[in-house]
């Protein structure tokens, strides 16, 4: 696994990583964090991770 971007937020941490042609969006705030997967073929790179409606970056 390899992170590839860190989305700058006032109040979390937003990570971005690959891995076996996954996207793996991590976000944590103080000891809580949650993950979503989505796969290569499903977004258009960071790029569309950034673009999506309910992220709201």
């Amino acid at each position: 696994m390899r992170i590839i971007a860190n989305i700058p937020h006032p109040k979390i941490s937003i990570n971005i990583f690959s891995m076996n042609e996954k996207y793996q969006i991590q976000f944590m705030a103080g000891p809580m964090e949650q993950t979503f997967k989505i796969a290569h073929n499903e977004i258009d790179g960071v790029e569309g991770i950034q673009k999506m409606n309910h992220l709201q970056l």
